[in-house]
């Protein structure tokens, strides 16, 4: 069965790695001004916890990207949640859930951005993937390191291809595409 996998660039993802970044120093910060302030125990709890669990998993971030050079770590995403688990348990149940829908969203944004064609139908990959039928296509090309995708609901989807990762011969791949839009008609 022939397939084609294409990985498309994503220049956005240290941008997103800086909103988590400042989006944990700003709860660092709130935490460490709640211990040091509030006299009630299971706030001074919650806040400790947190301040220890934030500082202890950003430690291991910063050592693994900077010391180890290995990037993709999952210990914002865990920072991330630890916030969300000392919002729920210390301070309003809102901000707890908040934090834990922001922490989903960082992590969708951490997975590969790949498009699958297949024979039956194209996989797109969005905040949640997208099966695009060959039927619902007018043209797939792939050119100059640039996909497009134009529908025939005169939508165009169109992405820079990622070279270093899965990058087909121009060729076929268009072969490929212009057999599975004959196939349809």
């Amino acid at each position: 069965m022939q397939q084609y996998e294409i990985a498309l660039k994503d220049d956005k993802q240290k941008y997103y790695d800086r909103i988590a970044l400042l989006l944990i120093l700003v709860n660092l910060a709130l935490f460490t001004y709640i211990l040091f302030t509030t006299g009630e125990k299971k706030y001074r709890i919650a806040s400790m916890s947190a301040v220890a669990g934030i500082a202890l998993t950003m430690g291991i971030d910063l050592f693994l990207s900077r010391v180890k050079h290995n990037e993709g770590t999952p210990y914002r995403l865990v920072a991330i949640m630890i916030i969300a688990f000392a919002w729920w348990q210390a301070g309003p149940w809102w901000t707890g859930v908040l934090c834990a829908a922001l922490g989903i969203l960082y992590n969708a944004t951490k997975r590969p951005f790949v498009v699958r064609f297949e024979k039956e139908f194209i996989l797109y990959p969005s905040l949640f993937t997208r099966k695009i039928k060959w039927s619902d296509c007018q043209n797939v090309i792939l050119k100059d390191e640039l996909l497009t995708i134009d529908m025939k609901n005169n939508h165009i989807i169109q992405q820079a291809a990622d070279t270093t990762k899965n990058y087909p011969v121009e060729a076929d791949f268009n072969d490929f595409c212009k057999q599975q839009l004959s196939a349809v008609v």
